[in-house]
Order: C-alpha cells, then sequence, then structure tokens
C-alpha cells in the first residue's frame, strides 16, 4: 500500500512541488488543502502531513497531527524563535 500524504499549502510554490515529486516517487497525495479547507478532515484519511504553508498556520496543523498522531514533515518557515521552540515541544509528541 502507497504512503498518503496530506500537503497543507497546497495551493503554494512548493505545494505543487509536492505534489509533483509525490507523483513521481509513487506517493499518493490522499488530500491537498489550503486557507479554508477542512485540516482535520482530510488528515483523517492520511499517513503523514507535508506542509509548506504559511508560518501562522502552523501550529493548528500541528494540534491537528498531535491529536490523531500523525507524523509530520515541516517546511514552513518564517517563524519567530520562540515560537518555534513552542512548536518543536509540541512536535515532540509524534
Amino acid at each position: 500500500m502507497a504512503l498518503r500524504i496530506l500537503i497543507n499549502g497546497a495551493k503554494g510554490r512548493m505545494g505543487h512541488a509536492v505534489a509533483d515529486a509525490a507523483q513521481d516517487m509513487g506517493v499518493v497525495v490522499g488530500a491537498a488543502v489550503d486557507v479554508g479547507d477542512d485540516l482535520k478532515a482530510a488528515l483523517a484519511s492520511c499517513d503523514a502531513v507535508v506542509d509548506f504553508s504559511s508560518h501562522a498556520a502552523t501550529r493548528a496543523m500541528l494540534e491537528a497531527a498531535v491529536a490523531l498522531k500523525k507524523p509530520v514533515v515541516l517546511g514552513t518557515t518564517g517563524h519567530a524563535a520562540d515560537e518555534k521552540k513552542q512548536l518543536l515541544a509540541l512536535a515532540a509528541k509524534i
């Protein structure tokens, strides 16, 4: 069975690049979400998250991933040092 990923930030340049790379590698894009989409519903049907969204959306995505015990690859940048420390503590739970 192929890995099913959720791309968070799917409409952006990197989201498109991840989708293209996934196809080349035989990874299934189980869901592709962006601002305004139902992240939690989409996450339930996937094995992992690849996040290239906005730094403002990172915490909510990580909280949803922790709740569903889904691993995350985080490519989003722009977090302040204190925010990054908090996010790393949250991410350590998964």
